[in-house]
């Protein structure tokens, strides 16, 4: 990729193939997926009127997972208080609402991204970015990202990219009006030269101001994936038994009947038809309660065998406990348990997995945070600040403790002198402004004293 237009062409098809596993791993999380494991036979015969049962366990698994990831504060340097200087950067761009649905997105899609850039007031504005707007180009051999589009549909109905590069940025907007998803329409080749550039400017940074936030990346997959990626088949599984199981329960609330011997053997098509008007005009109506009389004294009725849920049931938990297992989630949060939880420590321990996965994202996700505010830095100061090399990004506890026990603990090793109390106040999961209010009032109160 030579020139800024090949860049683009390059980054336009990366998103369009994104947006399809974006868009499937979309349905999961809202529970809209298609009914599968079904009989293609079964499936022409319905054409369409078989309402799907998605128990969604996708939304579950990530909106846990989530809720144990949020963002605290910054320290300049590691183990220091948090910068009061960064945290108001953080807070101005009201990142404490973007930052949750950036860590949704980059759960449900593998990836989210945030723009750093110049505010009307020229001061620093932070955004988080969707993935099925965004994408990004990384270095092969530095892994560092050389180029970055933002592509989105404006009201004017017409596509607008923007191309963002070390030196560069470019506008570029559509030739013409589209009335679909413009990532679906024609070919990649066909759409990527369907654009004209707008402007180019030059990018006082020096750097791509997009930084990723990727889901489980991996040496050789960068771009990370979905969460849900394990769990799609077993949801489909889920999803295929519990249809099962309320079709099933249609005929287990009103059984099937049979009726045998209702017309001689010797009868006309004419008396054949009057028995059959009678059958459909009454037997087919009738209640469980009501007596069917039939003219021959060897006509018989019969039921069929109502069928069985409990093999539904025990099937749809087997698999609910392989998510469980697979998405780190405590038993009882699939109530898969036949009575609670013993003790609070019992908790805790079916929790521990679920806690450690959300620790090890918030040590993947750190280093992205810590690029971004050096960024917000850089357009505030108008250059690099180096002393924010060994920025450390601080988070809430992802774990979850009575206020009693955390008190005690932190009481205990705070009075034997093993921590200060700032450690102490920060491990009972107070703001980085809660604990210096308390530490100036607890210095005046002494002082007072």
């Amino acid at each position: 990729m030579k020139t800024n237009n090949e860049k683009r062409q390059f980054l336009t098809t990366k998103l369009m193939r994104q947006k399809v596993a974006a868009t499937k791993a979309d349905a999961y999380y809202s529970g809209t997926q298609g009914l599968q494991f079904l009989d293609p036979d079964v499936a022409r015969m319905m054409n369409g009127r078989l309402a799907t049962l998605n128990i969604n366990f996708a939304r579950l698994a990530v909106d846990t997972l989530e809720s144990r990831i949020q963002v605290s504060g910054f320290a300049s340097t590691p183990g220091g208080a948090s910068d009061a200087g960064l945290w108001e950067l953080w807070q101005a761009s009201n990142m404490d609402e973007q930052s949750q649905q950036a860590h949704l997105d980059a759960l449900i899609y593998g990836r989210a991204f945030y723009l750093a850039w110049v505010g009307s007031d020229g001061s620093p504005m932070l955004s988080a970015e969707s993935p099925l707007q965004c994408a990004v180009h990384r270095d092969p051999i530095t892994r560092q990202t050389t180029a970055a589009l933002k592509q989105y549909r404006d009201d004017d109905g017409f596509t607008h990219a923007l191309l963002f590069t070390p030196n560069e940025i470019s506008e570029y907007i559509s030739t013409s009006e589209l009335t679909t998803d413009p990532l679906f329409v024609g070919r990649p080749a066909t759409f990527g030269d369907a654009f004209n550039l707008v402007s180019t400017s030059e990018n006082p940074l020096g750097v791509v101001p997009m930084v990723s936030l990727v889901n489980r990346p991996r040496l050789q997959v960068p771009d990370g994936e979905s969460e849900l990626t394990d769990l799609m088949p077993l949801l489909d599984g889920i999803s295929k038994l519990a249809t099962d199981l309320m079709v099933s329960s249609e005929y287990s609330a009103s059984p099937r009947r049979y009726v045998t011997g209702i017309a001689p053997t010797d009868a006309t098509q004419a008396q054949m038809d009057e028995i059959a008007e009678t059958i459909k005009a009454r037997w087919e109506k009738a209640h469980a309660s009501k007596f069917l009389i039939a003219p021959s004294s060897e006509t018989r009725f019969g039921q069929f065998e109502t069928p069985s849920l409990q093999n539904y049931i025990g099937a749809i938990e087997m698999l609910s406990a392989q998510v469980a297992a697979i998405a780190s989630l405590p038993p009882q949060y699939l109530s898969l348990l036949n009575s609670n939880p013993t003790s609070a420590d019992a908790i805790r321990s079916s929790e521990s997995r679920l806690t450690a996965k959300a620790k090890r994202r918030q040590q993947i996700w750190s280093g992205a945070y810590e690029e971004l505010m050096r960024l917000a830095v850089l357009i505030r100061d108008g250059q690099a600040d180096t002393r924010l090399q060994d920025m450390e990004t601080l988070w809430v506890s992802a774990e979850t403790t009575t206020i009693a026990q955390s008190a005690d603990a932190e009481t205990k090793l705070y009075a034997a002198g093993v921590i200060d109390q700032r450690t102490a106040l920060t491990a009972l999961d107070y703001s980085p402004q809660e604990i210096d209010r308390i530490i100036q009032a607890t210095q005046v109160n002494g002082a007072i004293a």
